[in-house]
């Protein structure tokens, strides 16, 4: 399917912090224009003096949106059904997974669920995947895969607030104030 033309570039800052028992949260804020190392500082700073949690990771990307055009109505239609392609570098043990959604239906053999390695949009695929992760990777699995979105739900979390200054708990949890 043809990708259109490029109608603006987004640059997108992300800053992930990890609560007190381990969960993961994501903030991202979306600028028109590029964002600056200044911006960036600020922005870090000024989260991580608001949140209880700890500052992890910070992520900076630049995206390009492309023009609307229309999606293909044919075998694998849906986002959740995706191809496959496992890299490893054997030098190193490292395995990268690259999973295509949507993926078209040319893309695989007579068997409906092994990549055609000779197909022209295979290979420029897997060429282009290769240019990015780097030298020594090889592809060693290319399959047809389905996955479906789990959403877990979670209880609610108790009201906290913020004890007083004079109003702090007891040393000993679960003991009645002295």
């Amino acid at each position: 399917m043809p990708a259109g033309t490029v109608a603006r570039t987004e640059t997108t800052f992300s800053v992930t912090v990890r609560d007190i028992s381990g969960e993961l949260a994501r903030v991202s804020i979306t600028a028109s224009g590029a964002i600056t190392d200044a911006q960036q500082t600020a922005l870090v700073t000024a989260i991580a003096n608001a949140t209880n949690g700890r500052v992890e990771e910070t992520n900076l990307t630049v995206s390009k949106a492309y023009t609307l055009v229309d999606v293909f109505d044919e075998a694998h239609n849906s986002v959740t059904i995706k191809l496959l392609c496992v890299y490893q570098n054997p030098s190193t043990g490292k395995t990268v997974r690259f999973e295509l959604p949507a993926p078209d239906a040319s893309l695989f053999a007579d068997d409906g669920a092994t990549a055609k390695q000779d197909n022209a949009q295979f290979t420029a695929l897997n060429n282009a995947v290769l240019a990015i992760i780097g030298s020594g990777f090889t592809l060693t699995r290319a399959v047809l895969a389905q996955r479906s979105r789990r959403i877990v739900t979670r209880p609610a979390a108790p009201r906290a607030t913020e004890p007083g200054q004079n109003s702090l708990p007891p040393n000993a949890p679960g003991l009645p104030p002295q």
